[in-house]
């Protein structure tokens, strides 16, 4: 991911688009293999794939999370009632931490590193949204990781397998996607649907920084227009009590410019 690829995008798309690319996944040819699903009946693991795919993408942008730290989320990381689910204990990689270094065949020396996690505040999500179930569908049948990987060696699936799901499915609608296109679309849809302000949406996916969430957060034009609406009906002479005691004009005449400069260097207490 890259601040450009963000970039691009210019608002949230549509729960369309997010229903319309879950769906897409029913086309997904899975056929059992000698590495995952060998003996299982191929209908059944092929409708099992499918609803982890589903699953996949509903959770990538339900929490909002990079790919890494939603591959990484296990049962025990949801809680839920009839109308909300919690998010707690997601794990968060910030940054990567220099252990070692040595020289490699070239002669150059190359840095040790392990990545450093913190933890992300707790934050919900409401059971009504049209990807929820799912999400939740896949949560209930689980046990350990969401998105387990069929290869010994690994706990979970690969960030690049994820990216060869969501890349694919996104191909046959004609949506160009990545893991973390769902990320700034969260963030668009909860500005644009609940009107989270920034400080709310610093606080849904723990982000330190306003550039943040001004970078993934986006608004159509059409979102503009019930805020400049009222301004723009608002008669020119609708001037306050306060201004028009200043000026003494009854909200009818015009300042002159020496009075309005006056007025801006050192308004009346309002």
């Amino acid at each position: 991911m890259t601040k450009a690829s963000v970039a691009r995008l210019e608002k949230f798309d549509g729960w369309d688009t997010m229903l319309r690319l879950v769906e897409e996944c029913r086309n997904t040819d899975y056929r059992p293999s000698p590495v995952w699903g060998g003996d299982e009946d191929p209908a059944a693991y092929r409708e099992r794939m499918i609803r982890r795919d589903q699953a996949l993408i509903a959770t990538l942008f339900e929490t909002g999370g990079r790919v890494s730290e939603v591959l990484q989320l296990r049962r025990e990381n949801f809680e839920w009632d009839d109308e909300i689910i919690v998010v707690t204990g997601m794990r968060v990689l910030k940054r990567f931490r220099k252990v070692g270094e040595y020289v490699d065949a070239s002669g150059r020396k190359r840095w040790v590193t392990e990545p450093v996690y913190v933890t992300r505040g707790r934050f919900p999500i409401l059971r009504r949204e049209p990807l929820v179930p799912y999400m939740l569908g896949w949560i209930v049948e689980c046990d350990g990781y969401l998105f387990p990987s069929p290869k010994r060696d690994r706990p979970h699936l690969s960030r690049r397998r994820a990216l060869q799901i969501v890349t694919e499915v996104g191909r046959r609608v004609g949506v160009k996607v990545w893991p973390h296109y769902f990320r700034s679309q969260r963030a668009s849809q909860l500005a644009q649907e609940y009107g989270y302000t920034i400080h709310k949406l610093l606080r849904f996916f723990d982000w330190k920084n306003i550039a943040t969430a001004v970078r993934y957060s986006k608004l159509s034009f059409r979102d503009l227009i019930p805020d400049t609406a009222p301004m723009v009906s608002r008669p020119a002479t609708s001037l306050s009590p306060t201004i028009i005691s200043h000026y003494g004009c009854n909200g009818k005449c015009e300042a002159s410019s020496r009075e309005r400069s006056d007025f801006h260097a050192s308004p009346p207490s309002l």
